[in-house]
């Protein structure tokens, strides 16, 4: 958890005030937060808070890998880019598994 914070936390801090892409990406991570907590509040906290990454992550890191040939990937910026690319997509996995499991009863 404290990866997430520092790479997608903090990375979207930082590079908002200059990259589109790292402002979608905050909008997402709020999105997911505030849904997060009202799912929370209504279901209880259980596997299915990763529904809420699934929704607003998967369109970022689906405009993550179209925009990944124009990322100079050798900058501080391209570097964060594929962290947080990274990171979005294995969480994404965990995600998906979580909200199977919820719905199988798991």
């Amino acid at each position: 958890m404290m990866w997430m914070t520092v790479v997608l936390g903090l990375g979207t801090l930082v590079f908002s005030f200059v990259r589109a892409e790292a402002r979608w990406l905050f909008l997402a991570m709020i999105a997911a937060l505030a849904s997060t907590m009202a799912l929370g509040m209504t279901v209880g906290w259980n596997k299915l808070w990763g529904l809420a990454h699934i929704v607003f992550w998967t369109p970022v890191a689906v405009y993550y890998i179209r925009r990944w040939p124009q990322i100079e990937k050798k900058s501080l910026f391209g570097v964060w880019f594929v962290l947080a690319l990274a990171t979005m997509i294995v969480s994404l996995v965990f995600d998906a598994k979580d909200v199977v499991e919820y719905f199988m009863g798991v």
